[in-house]
Protein backbone atom coordinates (compact mmCIF):
# COMPACT_ATOMS: atom_id res chain seq x y z
CA UNK A 1 0.00 0.00 0.00
CA UNK A 2 2.78 2.80 1.20
CA UNK A 3 4.63 1.39 -2.06
CA UNK A 4 2.03 2.44 -4.22
CA UNK A 5 1.20 5.35 -2.54
CA UNK A 6 4.86 6.66 -3.16
CA UNK A 7 4.82 5.53 -6.74
CA UNK A 8 1.93 7.26 -7.58
CA UNK A 9 3.77 10.29 -5.93
CA UNK A 10 6.58 9.74 -8.19
CA UNK A 11 4.39 9.87 -11.52
CA UNK A 12 2.59 13.22 -10.55
CA UNK A 13 5.96 14.72 -10.08
CA UNK A 14 7.48 13.43 -12.95
CA UNK A 15 4.48 14.37 -14.75
CA UNK A 16 4.43 17.96 -13.36
CA UNK A 17 8.16 18.32 -14.06
CA UNK A 18 7.33 17.54 -17.96
CA UNK A 19 3.86 20.04 -17.73
CA UNK A 20 6.44 22.85 -16.44
CA UNK A 21 9.55 21.93 -19.58
CA UNK A 22 6.74 21.71 -22.18
CA UNK A 23 4.65 25.18 -21.10
CA UNK A 24 7.78 27.29 -20.69
CA UNK A 25 9.56 25.70 -23.73
CA UNK A 26 6.37 26.30 -26.03
CA UNK A 27 5.93 30.05 -24.60
CA UNK A 28 10.12 30.55 -24.97
CA UNK A 29 10.28 33.51 -27.43
CA UNK A 30 13.76 31.83 -28.12
CA UNK A 31 16.05 29.29 -27.07
CA UNK A 32 19.92 28.75 -26.76
CA UNK A 33 22.50 26.35 -28.51
CA UNK A 34 20.25 23.82 -29.79
CA UNK A 35 17.16 24.10 -31.46
CA UNK A 36 13.34 24.04 -30.00
CA UNK A 37 12.53 20.44 -31.86
CA UNK A 38 16.34 19.14 -30.54
CA UNK A 39 15.30 20.81 -26.57
CA UNK A 40 12.12 18.82 -26.86
CA UNK A 41 13.16 15.34 -27.76
CA UNK A 42 16.12 16.09 -25.13
CA UNK A 43 13.73 16.47 -22.58
CA UNK A 44 11.28 13.91 -23.60
CA UNK A 45 13.85 11.06 -23.57
CA UNK A 46 16.29 12.13 -20.81
CA UNK A 47 13.91 12.89 -17.75
CA UNK A 48 14.91 15.15 -15.64
CA UNK A 49 18.36 15.65 -16.89
CA UNK A 50 16.75 16.75 -20.51
CA UNK A 51 14.38 19.32 -18.61
CA UNK A 52 17.41 20.64 -16.31
CA UNK A 53 19.79 21.23 -18.94
CA UNK A 54 17.01 23.48 -21.09
CA UNK A 55 16.05 25.40 -17.89
CA UNK A 56 20.14 25.71 -17.05
CA UNK A 57 21.93 25.84 -20.69
CA UNK A 58 18.55 26.57 -23.42
CA UNK A 59 16.33 28.92 -21.78
CA UNK A 60 16.64 32.51 -22.39
CA UNK A 61 16.41 34.18 -19.33
CA UNK A 62 16.00 37.83 -20.37
CA UNK A 63 13.49 37.10 -22.84
CA UNK A 64 11.59 33.79 -21.83
CA UNK A 65 8.28 34.68 -23.08
CA UNK A 66 7.23 35.80 -26.24
CA UNK A 67 4.99 39.02 -27.35
CA UNK A 68 2.35 37.27 -28.86
CA UNK A 69 -1.58 38.25 -28.30
CA UNK A 70 -2.66 36.14 -25.41
CA UNK A 71 0.27 35.66 -23.71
Amino acid sequence: MLADLAFAAGLMVAAGWMALWVIELSRAAQVRFLPRWTWALLCMFCIPAGAIAYLIAGRAWGHHHSHRPGY
